[in-house]
């Protein structure tokens, strides 16, 4: 869509010609083509600059055509912690239930506010929580997985803090010739929960 401030300046037909006033600004003078409803706004182009110019023009596509779409792209995802690119306190930030009637289902209930997983995760309200690490929570009772599941965060985020506070040490310990292997991070450390979409969830409904 065109700028608010932007001014309509003439109508021409194909193949024509005419001539036509800019408004007087102190500021760039830009021009954009407008082919009409079933075309996309041409990119702007410099009014006062004496060039030839290509333009790209796409076909604009109507919202209410378009086919339902998942927000999120895979019926079945996984969560690993800790996160290389942003900073993490140790904390997921999400409640859990059992699913009324299906004991060995656990939900998410909520996320919390601010936290880890409503930032920086695609877990929402619905959720079905199927793996921590490999071990699938069907073999648990929903305390033991919650145990299991504070036990890793826990165990994650204690080897995070202690690869954080030690860079010095790493660096010594390097320029002696010693062998350091601790900077890279175990499978111990590295927490993944895999989850199932609520939009599967519901779909597998449907289907039995």
């Amino acid at each position: 869509t065109a700028d608010s401030a932007a001014c309509f300046i003439a109508t021409i037909q194909p193949s024509g010609i005419i001539s036509f006033h800019l408004p007087d600004t102190r500021a760039d003078r830009l021009l954009r083509i407008d082919l009409g409803s079933d075309w996309n706004l041409s990119c702007s182009f410099n009014a006062d600059m004496t060039a030839e110019y290509v333009l790209e023009i796409s076909r604009a596509r109507d919202i209410r055509m378009l086919p339902t779409l998942s927000t999120r792209s895979a019926p079945i995802y996984t969560v690993v912690l800790p996160p290389q690119d942003v900073e993490w306190n140790g904390e997921l930030g999400v409640w859990f239930e059992t699913d009324w009637g299906r004991e060995r289902s656990i939900i998410v209930k909520g996320t919390k506010e601010g936290s880890f997983a409503s930032f920086h995760t695609d877990i929402v309200v619905g959720d079905e929580l199927l793996f921590i690490d490999d071990k699938s929570v069907n073999d648990l009772s929903f305390d033991e997985a919650m145990k299991y599941l504070k036990a890793r965060l826990e165990s994650v985020g204690e080897i995070r803090c202690n690869q954080a506070i030690k860079p010095l040490q790493r660096m010594r310990k390097t320029i002696r010739g010693t062998q350091y292997a601790d900077n890279i991070i175990s499978s111990s450390g590295i927490l993944s929960l895999t989850l199932m979409t609520l939009e599967e969830r519901l779909r597998r409904l449907r289907r039995s």
